[in-house]
């Protein structure tokens, strides 16, 4: 009986020991977060940078502190480690915000087929809210296609330039009535 009792004395006191070590660590991500968000609203982009580089090397797995330090390394200029962030990202959770964000690195380093890609991925992700049409507009031309479009959840199609857009749904042809660049689909 002895013997049981100091086993369960033990027992306890290790799961004390292992949830306090839980605590703590969970303690010093969420002081580094903090601090990056910190030293973002002061502007101070090197040091918020280093305290994700932080968070990100005890969580690397979690996707928002992926997607912060992606956008940081990108605001920094280090293009080429944050697609590769943005690029697991969207692979992983199909993203339109990361595929947005590759896209822009692609295209300031130079790939136009990359960025094109990332913005049809985008594209096929996500309503294309302002910004994301906007960067449509950039890329398109660059990577040689004559334009964009994209489908929002309330039955309009959009496009960079309606000039010439021909729309067809199931092989019918659909006579689109343009109101700017957008136009609502028929139902069914």
């Amino acid at each position: 009986m002895g013997n049981a009792l100091l086993s369960d004395v033990q027992a306890r006191a290790e799961a004390r020991r292992i949830q306090t070590r839980d605590q703590r660590w969970q303690e010093l991500v969420q002081d580094a977060w903090r601090r990056s968000m910190a030293a973002t609203a002061a502007g101070n982009a090197p040091e918020a940078l280093r305290w994700l580089e932080r968070v990100h090397r005890m969580l690397p797995n979690d996707g928002m502190v992926v997607f912060a330090l992606a956008t940081g390394l990108m605001q920094a200029g280090d293009l080429a480690r944050a697609a590769e962030f943005f690029q697991d990202l969207g692979s992983r959770y199909g993203l339109a915000e990361a595929w947005a964000g590759l896209a822009a690195c692609a295209r300031l380093l130079g790939d136009s087929g990359r960025a094109a890609t990332a913005t049809a991925a985008a594209l096929r992700s996500s309503v294309p809210n302002p910004t994301l049409r906007a960067l449509a507009a950039v890329v398109a031309p660059t990577a040689g296609f004559p334009g964009w479009c994209g489908l929002d959840g309330d039955g309009f199609v959009h496009v960079g330039d309606p000039r010439g857009v021909e729309i067809s749904l199931d092989g019918a042809p659909v006579r689109p009535s343009w109101s700017g660049s957008q136009s609502r689909l028929p139902e069914g």
